[in-house]
């Protein structure tokens, strides 16, 4: 009786563990292991006619466990066939996000400094392009989250030099959702991330060393957003409010010129200029600090944030 007993728990504790694994509850699985414990050591210390009259009872646990343990692997099974075909649609779903993303970021309108930045830029794009043709090769979950990645990165990139726009903010959204659901389909079909992760986080410390970051503002960056998906997300977030200063330097300098050329033109053109910049702040998540009327003047533009602590200043 103790051997069946032992053998119908270690089948049960087998099913429990590849329910668990699925996700799925084991609740009864771990209510009938109890039972089958207890039998156990019933069996232990009962007297020969104590165990003739448990063998009713040692029959029928053994009897239950063995229809827990069927029921839970089918129902391992459906569930580990259900993440396959929810991993396999977002790895295809992701797999279009990356080549629809590659294919908009070459006509992006981007800024550079000199020919030996744009130099730089063309090459970490073509570094991209093999890698991702490389990572898509292997046709696998893990490699489509790895080209993924890259194409995080060309956005990335491309941001940083100007890149900005209805489709630029499209593919944006595309290819972040797609990632991110990617990452955790591959994490829960126990996958590793740590690649994606890794050239993730290199791609954008080279990105923001060609910006002029030193190694201890990117570190601080990292630091405040450890996860690089949520770091490229808090990087393109930041050159949003960038362009947009840079929109009110443009804008004061074309209302400073018209103001030289006709000095009657410029109480209507200044102020435009200056309405139209903080309505593009605002729309931006923007917003003015506070002025105090006691304070002594400070000439030029202030303004932060409103969800983070982030700010700007234009002088």
């Amino acid at each position: 009786m103790l051997g069946k007993l032992v053998a119908a728990q270690m089948s049960l504790e087998k099913a429990a563990s590849e329910l668990s694994r699925s996700g799925a509850s084991t609740s009864a699985a771990d209510s009938q292991l109890s039972l089958l414990a207890g039998l156990q050591a019933s069996i232990a210390t009962a007297s020969a006619a104590s165990l003739s009259a448990m063998s009713g009872a040692i029959a029928t646990a053994v009897a239950q466990s063995k229809t827990l343990a069927d029921q839970a692997r089918e129902q391992a099974t459906a569930a580990a066939a259900g993440s396959a075909v929810a991993l396999a649609d977002a790895a295809r779903a992701s797999r279009t996000a990356v080549n629809d993303a590659m294919e908009a970021a070459r006509h992006f309108r981007l800024t550079f400094a000199s020919p030996a930045d744009e130099a730089a830029y063309r090459a970490r794009e073509d570094e991209r392009t093999r890698y991702i043709a490389a990572q898509n090769a292997k046709n696998t979950p893990e490699g489509n989250l790895n080209a993924g990645g890259a194409a995080l990165g060309q956005l990335v990139d491309a941001k940083a030099y100007g890149a900005h726009g209805p489709e630029f903010d499209k593919q944006w959204s595309t290819l972040v959702a797609t990632n991110e659901k990617l990452r955790e389909q591959v994490r829960a079909s126990g996958g590793s991330t740590k690649e994606f992760d890794d050239h993730l986080r290199n791609d954008l410390r080279q990105i923001m060393k060609s910006k002029g970051l030193t190694d201890a503002e990117i570190d601080a960056r990292f630091a405040a957003n450890p996860d690089p998906l949520e770091a490229a997300k808090a990087y393109v977030a930041n050159t949003d409010v960038q362009i947009i200063a840079a929109k009110i330097d443009k804008r004061m300098e074309t209302a400073s010129s018209t103001a030289e050329v006709s000095r009657a033109d410029a109480p209507s053109t200044a102020p435009a200029a200056v309405s139209d910049a903080m309505i593009a702040f605002k729309a931006a998540g923007v917003i003015a600090a506070n002025a105090d009327a006691g304070a002594p003047p400070d000439h030029g533009v202030s303004a932060q944030i409103a969800t983070s602590s982030t700010s700007i200043r234009r002088g």
